[in-house]
């Protein structure tokens, strides 16, 4: 069985620096992401397949407008195994201490993990968790009171959660509970209902009953009350358009895939969570939010009513994390038209290759995708910026770019050459020509850019393309080169790269079998498939390529600290080289996006000592 690790950009040290010591229900929350992410890493358990639960009895017991809900299976074995496994090594207090030490982390920083790291820990270990959810357990966020959730924010997130089980130990909640608080529980009645009452500490309590084999855990006893009353009522989740979309999905998942495990499942109302997130983000800025605000009717975010997902592991060891993004049927508007995503051929075979370490793609190289990475706040006056800058530097138009080349867009990196003094990735960037007009405008503009910067332009003609090239420096990698065909503008670092992108084109057919025969059928199908986009990365072979430089690189980015950075190096580099290769892929359909992220590790030869300790 191989270990696993996720990265969703991904292994960024620097995050540690910036944890603070929160409160106990920050951290409760904290807890839940670490959950969810732990499950999904479930298959590295050596143990028997769990059975599968029954599959969305939760929803019986949820309001309409829930929120979002997180579905794990088997946390026990979990618990058990992920302490074992590179990420869990990473994530280690002694090795975070090591790495934050570096980085002169304050007490009150290490102290913060710590108390993160812990908190994570009880619950994964707590016996109660692991008798009575330790194979299905599910936390759901309902509706939060906004009076409330203003005066008193931390206690009304957490009387807005419901946790449910349906382990063999349900019925015995109670004792078990006894066995482990010793006198901290009592028997209490609500509203004519016999709960189980749990005395965490003098200011946690949570309620518990058990509902013919299902358990209702909760800080508000209220909230177990409502939940029963929507069961026989049947005003509950369970009879929504978005939750009934959901349970398709996954039904979809569990009969296709039929080749692993299915270890967690989540699902978000979308417009709801964007306002919660919202009402944060107000009251953090002007400190007390008056409302919570509601998106404007036809904003382009506000199309996507829920977002859900399953965490699975095929019997080859590879994670799968499958996602879909459902529309509004009112909105007729797709995010992108049905002619844009047609013919992604000829991008795909010029630029993925079996030595490709590095490789993105996208359909939809347009206004809109700068626009994602500015503030939805003064975004076009932002956008304007942008417009201005580039026109400064380049003297050609952004607008004027977009309109020759474009949408669909793509890089690659097909590895790392040492110039001296540093290295540099061998890149190609491919552009899709919308007017080859205007696209030979922006490169005789470029290249007058360049010969102004005394850089002589030379050309060359393979298979009937004529491209150029400019020299910096005598060393090819250090070449920009530039060819320009009916369909494509090509952009590379090296006039060998085009040659190569010129001449060595494969057949859509021949790329997905080449692929499929280098990354397995569930990589290779989702790289060259996708629709919308795709994303491949091998961090085992960017590793053995990166770690000859690495030391340079660490010493350059710290210059200006005292930190040698040598440890987080090191670390960084073991969890690359645990991982085969990572994919993304996005496909669009009639009623929504759906996407995956696929992950295949190595197993890793570990030294005795380092099993001992």
């Amino acid at each position: 069985m191989q270990e696993v690790t996720l990265q969703y950009s991904f292994f960024e040290h620097r995050i540690f620096l910036q944890i603070e010591r929160m409160k106990k229900i920050l951290f409760w929350l904290c807890c839940l992401c670490c959950l969810c992410l732990v499950g999904s890493l479930a298959y590295l358990i050596l143990r028997p397949v769990p059975p599968a639960p029954q599959q969305g009895y939760y929803a019986d017991f949820l309001p309409d407008d829930t929120i979002a809900t997180i579905s794990l299976y088997d946390m026990k074995g979990v618990s058990e195994t992920f302490p074992q496994t590179s990420f869990g090594h990473f994530l280690s207090k002694p090795i975070v201490h090591e790495m934050m030490g570096e980085f002169e982390a304050t007490y009150e920083d290490i102290n913060g993990y710590n108390f993160f790291y812990d908190s994570v820990v009880q619950v994964m270990t707590n016996p109660i968790v692991q008798q009575v959810f330790g194979d299905d357990a599910v936390i759901a966020l309902c509706p939060p009171d906004l009076k409330r959730l203003q005066k008193n924010t931390e206690q009304e997130l957490k009387n807005s959660l419901l946790a449910f089980g349906t382990s063999s130990s349900a019925g015995w909640i109670s004792k078990v509970a006894r066995i482990v608080l010793w006198n901290n529980v009592t028997s209490t009645k609500i509203s004519g209902l016999d709960m189980t009452r749990l005395m965490l500490d003098e200011q946690e309590v949570l309620y518990g009953y058990n509902d013919q084999g299902v358990v209702l855990l909760a800080y508000n006893p209220q909230r177990i009350v409502a939940a029963l009353e929507r069961k026989t009522t049947k005003q509950n989740l369970q009879q929504t358009t978005s939750f009934f979309a959901a349970q398709a999905f996954w039904e979809e998942d569990w009969q296709e895939e039929n080749q692993g495990t299915v270890y967690a499942r989540s699902y978000c109302n979308m417009p709801l969570l964007h306002n919660l997130v919202t009402f944060f983000a107000q009251k953090k800025a002007q400190g007390v939010a008056q409302d919570i605000p509601r998106r404007k009717t036809g904003d382009e975010v506000s199309s996507t009513t829920s977002t859900i997902s399953t965490a699975l592991v095929g019997k080859q060891g590879e994670l799968r994390v499958r996602i879909k993004e459902n529309f509004d049927p009112k909105v007729k508007v797709l995010p992108l038209p049905h002619d844009q995503l047609q013919d992604i051929k000829d991008m795909s075979s010029a630029l993925l290759r079996k030595n490709t370490l590095l490789h993105y793609r996208i359909a939809d190289f347009d206004r809109m995708f700068f626009r994602r990475f500015l503030s939805p706040d003064g975004a076009e006056r932002q956008y304007q910026e942008l417009e201005r800058t580039v026109q400064k530097n380049t003297g050609i138009s952004l607008n004027n770019i977009l309109k020759a080349v474009g949408p669909r867009a793509g890089v690659s990196v097909h590895g790392l050459v040492n110039v001296g003094m540093f290295p540099l990735p061998k890149t190609v960037f491919a552009f899709q020509v919308q007017d080859k007009k205007a696209a030979n405008w922006v490169v005789r503009k470029l290249g007058n850019a360049l010969q102004k910067q005394g850089m002589e332009e030379q050309q060359q003609e393979v298979q009937g393309h004529h491209f150029s090239y400019w020299s910096m420096m005598p060393l090819e990698a250090t070449h920009l080169a530039i060819a320009l065909t009916d369909s494509m503008l090509y952009i590379a670092n090296g006039e060998s790269q085009l040659k190569t992108v010129l001449t060595e084109k494969q057949a859509t057919d021949s790329l997905r079998e080449n692929m499929v025969q280098e990354l397995g059928k569930t990589v290779g199908t989702c790289v060259t498939d996708a629709s919308v986009s795709a994303f491949f990365i091998r961090p085992k072979r960017l590793a053995e390529q990166v770690a000859p430089v690495a030391g340079w690189l660490t010493d350059m980015l710290l210059a200006s600290t005292t930190s040698s950075g040598k440890k987080t190096q090191e670390e960084i580099l073991a969890l690359m080289r645990s991982v085969d290769c990572i994919a993304a892929c996005r496909h669009q359909t009639k009623t929504g996006i759906s996407g995956e992220i696929i992950i295949k590790t190595l197993r890793q030869k570990r030294d005795h000592n380092e099993k001992a300790e």
